[in-house]
């Protein structure tokens, strides 16, 4: 059963890595500390940076102070009805 599960897993990681990369709309994961998680290309290209050069930096460090509070707030109201 555990290596059944384990198979499972990766099949659905890779399924969520293929889509998340190729998929033409921004997208990106942060943490409730606004770091970055992932980040895919197009949401890469959005603000003219490499993923590599998105994930673990803060919403602050790459949008206007602005910007990065407003998504800051709606990710602190997701973060909190998950806890719920």
């Amino acid at each position: 059963d555990r290596v059944r599960a384990e198979n499972a897993l990766r099949i659905s990681e890779a399924r969520f890595h293929a889509f998340f990369e190729n998929i033409p709309a921004p997208a990106w994961i942060v943490d409730q500390d606004t770091k970055h998680l992932y980040a895919n290309p197009a949401y890469a290209a959005l603000l003219a940076r490499s993923p590599a050069k998105v994930i673990g930096h803060s919403l602050y460090d790459v949008f206007p102070a602005d910007t990065a509070k407003n998504y800051d707030l709606a990710n602190q109201r997701l973060f909190a009805m998950r806890a719920n």
